[in-house]
């Protein structure tokens, strides 16, 4: 079963959807925030800590390149 967590930044908090995987014996992370983005982790804590590396990543990359970022609920974050 998907669910939401709220993944604490630097840059503010985010959610991400985590569910388990049976098949891979895994936790897969989806962060709605950024498009097509995904990540996993062998423990749901493993899991959030990689969401949060994955989501710190992606506002740097879009800093770097001159964008700002959406947090919800509509925060603004530039670089």
């Amino acid at each position: 079963m998907k669910k939401k967590y709220p993944i604490k930044t630097q840059y503010g908090v985010f959610q991400a959807v985590i569910w388990y995987d049976r098949a891979d014996k895994m936790y897969l992370v989806e962060v709605p925030s950024f498009d097509r983005t995904m990540t996993q982790g062998s423990s749901l804590a493993d899991a959030k800590y990689m969401a949060r590396d994955l989501i710190e990543l992606l506002c740097d990359v879009a800093f770097d390149d001159g964008k700002m970022v959406l947090a919800p609920p509509r925060r603004m974050f530039a670089g």
